[in-house]
């Protein structure tokens, strides 16, 4: 026969247990619960224990603060030797020995009870927020923004030589003298009389 035991600090012969004779129960607050947990810390039908194939099984009946197994936070879940539950503020272990062996399990319950109590600890710790850095980020973890990608305009010969640049006067790399003017005439090229050729 299977059974929870409620745990008390430190005192493993004040353990008591709570046969599992029906194959579902209910946990809670209210006065007609199979297991009932009078504390405000614990809803008034906070969990269900129930039997399947053989097999136990616990579910949190959406209660306020929740049902944990091992220090995890459950919804349904296998029950096995040992497992430890939290039901509020009230830790109970499962067993499948059956509740007359209790006297015989004070050393199993002292060494359950002291994880009990490390697991309440790790449930009711409060979580801590790290506070944000005060100091300026390093260069390693500092965001820089994006580097602007510079945009290729392709300029027609017609531009170039209309530009600003070009409004000066200069030599070019030509070595002929060019007035690099808006609208500037073209230089005048003068033709060179033939050369005479002595009668044959």
């Amino acid at each position: 026969m299977a059974m929870l035991i409620r745990l008390f600090e430190n005192q493993p012969e004040s353990a008591l247990p709570f046969p599992l004779l029906e194959k579902a129960l209910l946990l809670g607050r209210n006065a007609d619960c199979s297991i009932r947990l009078n504390h405000p810390s614990v809803s008034r039908s906070h969990a269900k224990l129930h039997q399947h194939e053989n097999q136990w099984y616990i579910q949190d009946l959406n209660s306020s603060n929740g049902t944990y197994l091992n220090g995890h936070r459950c919804e349904t879940n296998t029950l096995r030797e040992g497992d430890i539950v939290n039901v509020g503020d009230f830790s109970l272990v499962f067993s499948e020995r059956n509740p007359d062996a209790i006297p015989v399990m004070y050393s199993w319950l002292e060494r359950v009870g002291q994880k009990a109590i490390e697991i309440v600890r790790q449930i009711h710790q409060p979580n801590t927020i790290s506070p944000q850095p005060s100091h300026t980020p390093s260069p390693l973890t500092a965001k820089t923004p994006p580097v602007p990608i510079a945009k290729v305009i392709r300029a027609k010969p017609s531009d170039i030589l209309t530009s600003a640049a070009f409004e000066k006067t200069g030599p070019v790399s030509t070595g002929f003298p060019f007035t690099q003017t808006k609208n500037a005439p073209a230089p005048q090229l003068k033709r060179l009389p033939a050369p005479k050729l002595p009668p044959r």
